[in-house]
């Protein structure tokens, strides 16, 4: 009995011994295989291993969906991804924002919502702590009659497999949104926070972009090389942050603009108002130093939107009107300094950039007369633009694929009036969530803030192509919906007993 209990020891140190042999051996071939891919490929395995480890450390899947709630919130302001079977076979130069998704796409924010929704199922099935999936149909339905909707428009698509990958990335987005939907309240307090980081880092990053006219080496995190545009006889470099495109990082900050300052309106405690009123305020200056004429438009309809929601009739008390005079007084300052520059983006020669739109809206509308129901097929637009085009005005861009500059327009085009109908049910169901949001004035204040920001940039894509042509941006929009219905989820079981989400504020729920 004894000499047994002296081998156990024994045999187990020899199991170790073989384990690390085994583990050895296996890592020794992938580290090979590590080392001969490209930096950006070799630094996301590195970082998904290292996530991995640090996620096991954590000790409970409690933490580990913590985690990756922030991970989410991080991702959607960093375009760290890795994209595998790009379709290359294309005629002509698909140039990158151009169209839709190019390649499968794994971004960082679908990872954290896999690997959510991978805790909930270990949670429901070995842990037995069961948690629905609660599905908003405002949300989750409109989303999913747009990918049908797509499916349609395989009728007329030239390359049917531009469509596919377009769908996979719309299931991602969906993920996305239905992971927000189901956020706890504390889950839903650090999504909020770090989003407000992520605003303050792409604020950050866009400054010293926008200062010093060169990269920072981030190439890893999505930033793309600064372009020179002529605005005014004068080249100006526009800062990309690690969105990828100065048009796109102006999105970011409409989008996340009106939640800070929703933010700011309702935090409760001196520290959480100052990171939201520095969030609020590097939003607006990442605007500025974007140099996107639509997004400063943005930014007073936002203001007026949200400061009416949230403090109603106080907006009219001496408190606010000491406010409004302090901020006055600072926005005249800074107006001193931003004027010419804003003079210039405005009333400056841009090279031909307005100029533009209206001969590409024509030509889109020619293919829309051609395919009114079904459209030219999803994220055809762009490969299918100079074949269909009657009135040759798809060749104002020499050199390549593009798109019309009008989000609403390409929709129109791609799917036709049966998915444009579904992309109109997307935002009106949002709409109807967050001003039918009950319960306290918290979570009716931020999901008519979330909602102001995708009002915002669809505003704006009456003169872009908006969110369809960055993957980042689709995840942030996708983000939105989904805690819109997260917030009247959760106003609806409070059912007005008590804040739903009091930012700023302890929460041990």
């Amino acid at each position: 009995m004894n000499a047994g209990r002296a081998e156990a020891p024994r045999l187990r140190g020899v199991l170790g011994f073989a384990m690390a042999l085994a583990a050895g051996a296996i890592c020794v071939p992938i580290a090979v295989i590590i080392g001969q891919l490209e930096s950006r490929y070799m630094i996301a395995v590195l970082a998904a291993l290292a996530g991995l480890v640090g996620l096991a450390l954590l000790g409970s899947l409690e933490r580990v969906r913590m985690a990756l709630v922030a991970a989410l919130a991080l991702g959607l302001s960093l375009g760290l991804s890795i994209s595998f079977l790009h379709h290359t076979e294309l005629p002509g130069r698909y140039a990158t924002f151009v169209g839709g998704a190019l390649a499968v796409t794994v971004a960082l924010a679908q990872l954290a919502a896999a690997g959510y929704l991978a805790c909930w199922l270990l949670e429901s099935r070995l842990v037995g702590r069961r948690r629905p999936v609660r599905l908003v149909p405002l949300v989750f339905w409109p989303q999913l009659l747009f990918m049908a909707a797509g499916v349609l428009s395989l009728a007329n698509a030239m390359y049917p497999a531009l469509m596919w990958l377009e769908m996979l990335r719309l299931a991602g987005l969906l993920m996305i949104s239905v992971v927000v939907m189901n956020l706890t309240r504390r889950e839903m307090i650090v999504y909020l926070w770090v989003l407000a980081l992520s605003v303050l880092l792409q604020a950050g990053l866009a400054g010293v972009q926008f200062v010093t006219g060169r990269e920072l080496g981030l190439g890893v995190f999505g930033e793309a090389k600064l372009l020179n545009y002529r605005i005014a006889a004068v080249q100006v470099a526009r800062p990309t942050g690690t969105i990828g495109d100065a048009n796109m990082l102006s999105y970011f900050f409409e989008i996340t603009f009106p939640v800070m300052l929703a933010m700011f309106y309702l935090a409760r405690h001196e520290l959480a108002r100052l990171v939201a009123a520095l969030a609020t305020l590097g939003a607006a200056a990442g605007m500025v130093a974007a140099y996107s004429r639509a997004a400063w438009m943005t930014v007073p309809v936002s203001v007026t939107f949200v400061t009416l929601r949230i403090l109603g009739r106080r907006v009219v008390s001496l408190r606010t009107a000491i406010v409004l005079v302090v901020l006055t007084m600072a926005l005249a300052v800074a107006m001193i300094w931003l004027w010419p520059l804003i003079e210039r983006r405005i009333f400056g020669d841009d090279d031909g950039s307005v100029a533009h739109r209206w001969p590409l809206a024509q030509a889109a509308l020619s293919i829309f007369g051609q395919f009114p129901a079904l459209g030219v097929g999803l994220n055809n637009f762009a490969v299918s633009f100079t074949t269909y085009d009657a009135t040759g005005y798809s060749r104002v861009f020499p050199g390549g694929d593009h798109v019309v500059h009008n989000l609403h327009l390409l929709i129109l085009t791609e799917t036709g009036l049966v998915g444009f109908c579904a992309h109109i049910m997307v935002f009106a169901g949002a709409g109807w969530l967050a001003f039918t949001t009950n319960g306290d004035r918290t979570a009716q204040g931020l999901a008519v803030a979330a909602f102001a920001g995708l009002l915002a940039h669809l505003g704006h894509g009456m003169v872009d192509p908006g969110f369809k042509l960055s993957l980042t941006i689709s995840q942030l929009v996708a983000a939105q919906l989904g805690l819109i219905g997260c917030l009247w989820l959760h106003a609806r079981d409070v059912g007005g007993g008590r804040d739903v989400m009091p930012v700023g504020a302890r929460d041990d729920g």
